[in-house]
């Protein structure tokens, strides 16, 4: 729950690092559902191609049928190597975690009658830091362990 009224500096980083996490999300779910899309749709064009019986159009047709055939190999070829999907979930896993670090900042700003900065001690001030951290390197390792 994004409250624009608090100044933490704290809490305005993680609203930062959320709005970046959310427009990756959404670059990786455009992607991702791009290429599923057009490869359903070159199947299913492949499918109707290999039924046409008419002399006249059975090379023509197979000439689509391989060219759809290779751009259907490439498409996949593509999002195996750069695992969009993967890309995807760590991005989702990322942003909940940093939700849920801010809704707690929330919640601890209005505990503390909306002061701002959010009134904090060092141990606290930690704690948010350190689940800050691990939820950036838990990321991090999903996406590098997917890369190996």
């Amino acid at each position: 729950m994004k409250n624009k009224k608090i100044e933490d500096p704290f809490y305005q980083k993680i609203q930062e690092e959320i709005d970046l996490m959310d427009k990756k999300t959404d670059r990786l779910n455009a992607v991702f559902y791009s290429f599923k899309i057009i490869q359903i749709l070159f199947a299913g064009t492949v499918t109707v191609l290999s039924g046409i019986k008419a002399k006249d159009d059975i090379e023509i047709a197979s000439m689509w049928i391989l060219i759809l055939g290779a751009s259907i190999t490439a498409l996949t070829a593509i999002d195996t190597l750069f695992q969009f999907d993967t890309k995807r979930n760590t991005s989702k896993l990322i942003l909940f975690e940093l939700r849920l670090i801010r809704s707690d900042l929330v919640k601890l700003h209005i505990e503390n009658k909306e002061q701002n900065p959010i009134p904090m001690d060092d141990k606290t001030r930690k704690d948010f830091f350190d689940r800050h951290n691990k939820a950036i390197l838990y990321g991090r390792d999903l996406l590098q362990a997917d890369a190996s």
